[in-house]
């Protein structure tokens, strides 16, 4: 965990929310097999659950590989640019 000052803080969800949706494109970071994914993929922001759902083509390497399974719950980090 970081530490972030208390005029950087923010614990609206509200704007916190908006801030993503206006922002939805991130980097998402996992592993698999050993090996570190990073993909650059849009994304929807799930309101009740504050859950991002992400898209990604079926098409790409990282999904026909197996790493991205429908229904596949690992350990993934998502970074989004958003300020």
């Amino acid at each position: 965990m970081i530490h972030i000052p208390g005029h950087f803080a923010e614990h609206d969800l509200a704007r916190l929310q908006a801030l993503v949706r206006a922002h939805n494109f991130a980097t998402l970071v996992s592993a698999h097999q050993g090996e570190i994914q990073v993909s650059h993929l849009p994304f929807l922001l799930d309101a009740d659950s504050s859950t991002p759902h992400f898209y990604m083509a079926r098409t790409t390497s990282r999904w026909r590989s197996g790493a991205c399974p429908e229904g596949a719950q690992r350990p993934t980090t998502a970074v989004s640019q958003a300020s």
